[in-house]
């Protein structure tokens, strides 16, 4: 029986674990290691042929692009592994049927079962320039012994082990961080790259309705009581179908006249912002506090609220800042609900049991633990949020559960709007806050299928934090990212990426247009941990430049600090916490 007439018993979108604990090659060990990466060597497998070297069979892997390209899957316990389609596994064993007979496998995979897509997290591609480079991901999920320690069970490889041996709620929280870092690899790679991505998108077909960034200025990087500016770009790609796209801006600045002239405090801690205001080259307009709120108001929500029909129900709204939490306060203070908002892109990415497709994991950005907006069966699969907001505690880590969400705590669920009498409008304009729920439709992609009828449809709405996504390629845990909330402003991020040079004064203008940049730089290329492994590379570099007073590289710069095996566009960095406009008085909210 050859291979290929072998009967694995996998789903039909399986896949196949190449390497690690648990894999479906385990029973083949070395050997199989040996034969992928060709690794006896070409002479010595066949001493009598007179041809040049051949390339060992893990080329077959090599797509289109020129890379090694393989899929990596995150697990709900933050565990990654090296996966395959099965039609990869079966041009892989093609390969391995063209060596000498004392050198092929012997036998297919025992263990006959594939891994169906909804057993993990994420599913996103990993790419490799050389084998050597594939070779090396590859060692880090071997086995490790400590002869010092009692022999433990599990995964005990360099990649997993931290993960796989952590408590539960770690598990959880590093299942949930690292998956959404990966979708978020995904999105750059659906909306920006030049390579089919459907089979990382599920039913969604890659397509969005609007991508906006936010960004606002506070006094001072640890105040969260006064907003000094604010801006709100429209992000828009332009660019053929296959080819790479380029993202342009249509950016509003708005600067609080209360505090126009006003010199930023706590420079101690934000030392890479001039504390004087700097104009946007876009425009700044001077308006008071109140008009600040109400065109912040108003841009969301005819952002928010451009589409309609049925038809365009499935694409969501993208909405990409930093440190969620912050803004979320300051868009309350605004009047706009984040209550039925999505945090990361589980609701459209996570892989999904082909029987039940109204499995999601969606999590609300003001849950009070149960989401009324969602189905029965997607209620029971989801617990509730991880991270709420107790604002007795200002503390940002005030539960443990299931999911993480930001969340400012509010006992009626909602951000009202309210306007002073110098700012009264039509009728027209006075409104319910803005609360768009993900729930389009019968007729649209499975994730937003099965929600109540009585509610309206509207398209989702989704925030991605920059900042979690640099904790998470750090491997900061809940403390760390916490303090780093407090400590680095988004300006030194931007100056430590090299999306901005410039230390010129506080513009949440060019901020808002920088984010956009920030995330691309983040999630454009390298998975998970390679990124990780590139920040910290940049990190040592910008300490050593400064103990030596040396002129600080921005990262990308020098070459050598990026992986060249990895697909491109991806760098680092922390991130400035947005913060709330000054709550003197109830009646003003």
């Amino acid at each position: 029986m050859s291979y290929r007439d072998h009967k694995f018993r996998y789903h039909s979108n399986g896949w196949c674990q190449l390497v690690g604990f648990g894999s479906q090659f385990n029973t083949a060990g070395d050997e199989f290691f040996r034969k992928v990466f060709l690794h006896a060597g070409w002479k010595a497998l066949f001493p009598n042929t007179s041809s040049g070297p051949q390339p060992p069979p893990v080329e077959c892997l090599r797509s289109k692009h020129g890379h090694l390209q393989v899929t990596l899957g995150i697990k709900e316990n933050g565990c990654s592994y090296l996966l395959i389609t099965m039609p990869q596994l079966l041009d892989l064993i093609s390969e391995l049927k063209r060596l000498p007979k004392n050198a092929s496998l012997q036998g297919p995979p025992r263990r006959t079962d594939s891994h169906p897509p909804w057993k993990f997290m994420s599913l996103s591609p990993i790419s490799f320039a050389t084998s050597e480079k594939l070779e090396r991901k590859w060692r880090s999920y071997l086995p490790k012994t400590n002869k010092n320690k009692k022999k433990q069970g599990g995964d005990t490889s360099q990649a997993n082990d931290h993960y796989y041996h952590a408590s539960p709620d770690m598990q959880r929280q590093a299942g949930d961080n690292r998956s959404g870092f990966e979708h978020s690899r995904v999105l750059y790679r659906a909306l920006h790259g030049t390579e089919d991505m459907s089979l990382y998108l599920g039913e969604w077909d890659g397509k969005v309705a609007s991508i906006t960034s936010l960004a606002f200025t506070t006094w001072g990087v640890k105040d969260d009581t006064k907003v000094l500016d604010m801006a709100w770009s429209k992000i828009t790609l332009t660019g053929s179908e296959g080819q790479h796209r380029n993202a342009s801006y249509d950016t509003t600045h708005l600067r609080v006249a209360e505090y126009s002239l006003l010199t930023r405090n706590d420079q101690r801690h934000d030392l890479w912002v001039d504390p004087s205001p700097a104009d946007f080259p876009g425009g700044t307009q001077v308006l008071d506090e109140d008009a600040c709120r109400h065109r912040l108001f108003c841009a969301i929500r005819d952002i928010l609220g451009n589409i309609q029909n049925g038809d365009d129900m499935s694409k969501p709204h993208i909405i990409i800042v930093h440190n969620a939490l912050k803004t979320c306060e300051i868009l309350k203070a605004c009047g706009i609900s984040t209550q039925r908002w999505l945090y990361g892109l589980s609701t459209l990415l996570r892989p999904r049991e082909e029987h039940n497709s109204s499995y999601s994991s969606a999590r609300g950005m003001e849950s009070s633990g149960s989401w009324n907006h969602r189905t029965r069966d997607a209620r029971s699969r989801s617990p509730p949020p991880r991270w709420r907001y107790d604002e007795d505690r200002k503390d940002r880590y005030a539960s443990d559960s299931r999911y993480s969400t930001v969340q400012p705590k509010r006992e009626d669920g909602l951000y009202e709007y309210s306007r002073s009498a110098s700012h009264a409008t039509s009728s027209q304009d006075q409104h319910k806050p803005l609360s768009y729920a993900p729930i389009p439709g019968p007729s649209t992609s499975s994730f937003t299928q099965g929600a109540r009828h009585s509610e309206p449809r509207a398209a989702p709405i989704i925030i991605i934090d920059i900042l979690d996504l640099y904790n998470t390629a750090m491997k900061h845990d809940a403390t760390e990212s916490a303090k780093a909330n407090e400590r680095i402003s988004f300006r030194e991020l931007s100056m430590k990426l090299g999306v901005s040079d410039e230390r010129e004064g506080w513009c949440a203008g060019a901020d808002a247009e920088n984010i956009y940049e920030a995330w691309q730089s983040l999630v454009g290329s390298a998975a998970v941990d390679e990124r990780g492994e590139e920040l910290k590379a940049q990190r040592a570099q910008a300490e050593a430049a400064a103990r030596k007073k040396a002129p600080y590289q921005p990262a990308g710069a020098s070459a050598g600090i990026l992986d060249a095996g990895e697909a491109p566009g991806l760098h680092d960095g922390p991130v400035i916490p947005p913060m709330s406009f000054d709550d003197d008085s109830e009646d003003d909210y």
